[in-house]
């Protein structure tokens, strides 16, 4: 499971693992470097089709990451937008 995108409030996750609307998650986040330790409870929304046997699946986090996380998150190349809406320069319509 890889994390593709993430906001405030939503991850956006690449998987091969079949998991459903409902299911919790735990995303971890660890960067001893950059000070970066933090863990987040998942609920995953939705889950779509990547077309190469993986799934985005779009999860809302129980607590919002705070921006000020978010841009350490970025800065430290910890997380990298990498969202097929990033890749297609357009806006991922069902991450919202």
């Amino acid at each position: 499971m890889a994390i593709s995108s993430i906001s405030h409030g939503k991850v956006l996750l690449l998987t091969a693992a079949p998991v459903e609307p409902g299911d919790r998650l735990e995303a971890c986040f660890l960067h001893p470097a950059g000070g970066i330790d933090i863990t987040l409870q998942l609920e995953v929304h939705w889950r779509r089709d990547a077309d190469d046997g993986l799934w985005y699946v779009g999860c809302h986090c129980d607590d919002p990451v705070s921006f000020e996380m978010l841009g350490e998150l970025f800065l430290n190349h910890v997380v990298r937008d990498t969202s097929p809406a990033r890749e297609r320069g357009t806006r991922y319509e069902r991450f919202h």
